[in-house]
């Protein structure tokens, strides 16, 4: 016999010998439906002592496992073994903690806007030291410390009380829901027509109209945390007309005065922490071009449940 037929013979039976010792092995595959396979899969060669891939550690035998592999595209793993008894209770007890549905997280904005008018004081019949500036309306919403956090029915109930004597007024209200580690945004709004001058001719007077965004966008980019706190990114812009007798002067004749509106904006971008339920408040700059007013943005994270 010559060598190389020697040669070939023995190859061809450790060949043989590893395919009928692979045919031997159980095999298991679990298809997941919301976890990522490949994290899963890493997690789980971690805890039984093998690696994802064709090559085992060497305490696989103790464990039964020889190999285990993530299928990005189908989502799958497929767990091999000569004896998958030994850990098929951990491995499914772990897929089942894991190969669940993100939670969603619901953050409602709340825009407020402190009162100090001589209609404050006239409904309160209160002395005009104890009209609330807005740094006084954080202390009476118990926010006064920068991050400071409180029960969101609490904040509510002293809002409600301090809108029911006359010290603030609610601007806007919104709510968006995302699922934790997505963004998600809720934009409100319209183009208003204002008028930016006019012009006279042998026709009449002729205005010039220009439009302008004006309205709400709230983007909210959310995280769970493994504490059940909730991380979000928050970024507000809000926009609105002011009446027309607070508008800017045109044109003015003894018969007409032209108005322009002006355009209170607020905006404000922050991460904040809380944890289920609570609220807190961050800077918000109010503009009308030339004045400011004391505005406060409240943010209030809540996890929802089915």
């Amino acid at each position: 016999m010559s060598r190389t037929l020697m040669l070939a013979l023995v190859v061809w039976g450790i060949v043989g010998a590893a395919a009928r010792a692979e045919s031997k092995a159980e095999v298991k595959v679990y298809v997941l439906k919301y976890a990522n396979a490949e994290h899963v899969a890493k997690l789980l060669a971690n805890l039984v002592g093998a690696n994802v891939g064709n090559s085992t550690k060497s305490d696989a035998a103790s464990s039964g496992v020889t190999k285990i592999a993530a299928d990005p595209k189908s989502n799958r793993i497929v767990v091999v073994g000569g004896d998958l008894a030994k850990s098929r209770e951990m491995v499914e007890s772990v897929i089942e903690a894991l190969d669940v549905p993100s939670p969603m997280v619901q953050v409602e904005v709340l825009i407020i806007d402190a009162v100090n008018s001589e209609e404050a004081k006239a409904a309160n019949q209160e002395k005009s030291s104890e009209v609330i500036s807005g740094e006084q309306l954080k202390e009476q919403l118990g926010l006064v410390k920068s991050g400071a956090a409180a029960l969101a029915k609490d904040v509510a109930a002293r809002i409600d009380r301090l809108e029911s004597r006359g010290y603030l007024r609610v601007l806007r209200r919104s709510l968006v829901s995302v699922t934790s580690g997505e963004t998600g945004q809720l934009t409100i709004g319209s183009d208003e027509p204002c008028v930016t001058g006019s012009s006279f001719s042998q026709f009449g007077q002729q205005n010039n109209i220009s439009y302008r965004d004006v309205g709400h966008v709230l983007t909210v980019s959310p995280r769970v945390d493994s504490d059940g706190r909730i991380t979000a990114k928050i970024v507000v812009t809000d926009s609105r007309l002011l009446s027309d007798e607070d508008g800017v002067i045109i044109t003015q004749n003894k018969d007409k005065t032209l108005l322009a509106p002006r355009i209170l904006s607020i905006s404000a971008q922050s991460n904040v922490r809380l944890a289920d339920g609570q609220a807190t408040a961050i800077g918000g700059l109010a503009t009308d071009g030339n004045q400011q007013d004391n505005c406060l943005i409240l943010i209030t994270a809540r996890l929802m449940t089915k």
